[in-house]
């Protein structure tokens, strides 16, 4: 089945195409439309010239983009999130794409972004935004399965975002 035919719902025989290859189809098409911007190396230039010492410098060149899984139990607002295709040393075990969310610290007002790939937490994240629920308040949680560490992506109450 084409991503083209997957998007339009049907299929070369006409039967319904499922939801699930209806979303990973769409999400793969999304995710190839989006641009590179934030991977550009003047960004990464622009930050290491920013930084207020030396071993900031040092910190931010060798800085990659922060893993969901280091940021589980974090109460965060997603403010946006954009989709990019996976590398394919993961392509195998996955669905070929993740998410780079722009999302900021309910505790600190500190403006972050993150990646993740976990399915769910992409499901969850095309939902709340299908939905209107992006911007909204989250938190990554963690529990440990027979195939490993499974995140997820919860509401949290209503908070007041600290501001600088």
């Amino acid at each position: 089945m084409s991503p083209k035919d997957a998007v339009a719902g049907i299929r070369s025989d006409r039967e319904p195409v499922p939801a699930y290859d209806q979303w990973v189809s769409a999400m793969v098409i999304e995710a190839s439309l989006e641009d590179e911007t934030e991977f550009d190396p003047a960004t990464i230039l622009n930050s290491i010239m920013e930084a207020e010492s030396l071993d900031d410098a040092l910190m931010r060149q060798n800085a990659t983009l922060l893993s969901g899984k280091g940021i589980v139990g974090r109460a965060h607002r997603i403010n946006s999130f954009t989709l990019r295709p996976s590398d394919e040393k993961y392509a195998e075990n996955s669905l070929g794409v993740y998410a780079v969310v722009q999302a900021t610290d309910l505790e600190t007002g500190e403006e972050f972004p993150y990646g993740v790939g976990a399915g769910n937490v992409l499901a969850i994240l095309w939902q709340a935004r299908k939905y209107g629920h992006i911007p909204g308040d989250y938190v990554l949680d963690s529990r440990t399965t027979r195939k490993g560490d499974l995140l997820s992506l919860k509401k949290v109450g209503r908070r007041t975002v600290k501001t600088s």
